[in-house]
């Protein structure tokens, strides 16, 4: 895991006396946004569901939260997706389908009658108050995070730094960067993966 806070020395020069939290949490807030739309950082769970119970619990660490369940395997054979748990059979069986719970859970169906674990594929983003995320998204597109931090901090009225016009510049290479991330994911890239560094920081 890398630290955000390194993205620092990157937006420093346009923001000169903004407060040390004020440019952390825009970074974090690029970084969150960055993950939200892209969809680019994926890691896999086991998830025990007990016998003759329907839910298990995804063991998330308490610096990320999840936003979306990509897929659900048992064993080789990949579960279908339910609208939600009012959707699954009741009766047992080896499940077939799941559905996504509140506090990072999913329910699955029919009922496993032997305790059963699940390969649950998530894609994830840095919590509110976490200060850290995985090291291939910030060697790939530490600039473009950077850049997504400084567009916010450009537009805060009544600072020494508020530069409207140098934020939307700023606001475009964010975007060029997140769609550098869908574009490499729609290749089959896969989170991990040795990648080379972003574009350029200006």
């Amino acid at each position: 895991m890398a630290n955000i806070s390194t993205l620092e020395q990157l937006v420093r020069p346009y923001v000169l006396d903004c407060p040390k939290f004020v440019v952390n949490s825009h970074l974090n807030r690029a970084v969150r946004t960055f993950c939200k739309d892209t969809h680019v950082w994926k890691k896999s769970y086991s998830v025990t569901v007990a016998a003759g119970q329907t839910e298990g619990v995804i063991p998330l660490a308490a610096n990320v939260s999840a936003i979306n369940v990509v897929s659900v395997k048992l064993l080789t054979a990949y579960l279908t997706k339910a609208l939600d748990k009012n959707w699954l059979r009741t009766g047992s069986g080896e499940p077939t389908h799941y559905a996504v719970t509140a506090l990072n859970g999913i329910a699955v169906g029919p009922i496993p009658e032997a305790d059963t674990v699940f390969e649950v594929e998530v894609t994830l983003q840095p919590a509110l108050s976490a200060d850290e995320i995985d090291d291939f998204i910030l060697e790939a597109w530490g600039e473009g995070l950077a850049d997504g931090a400084v567009s916010t901090l450009l537009m805060m009225r009544g600072t020494p730094w508020y530069e409207p016009g140098q934020a939307n510049y700023h606001k475009s290479m964010f975007e060029q960067a997140k769609n550098d991330a869908k574009n490499r994911l729609s290749v089959g890239f896969q989170s991990g993966n040795a990648i080379a560094s972003g574009g350029k920081f200006i």
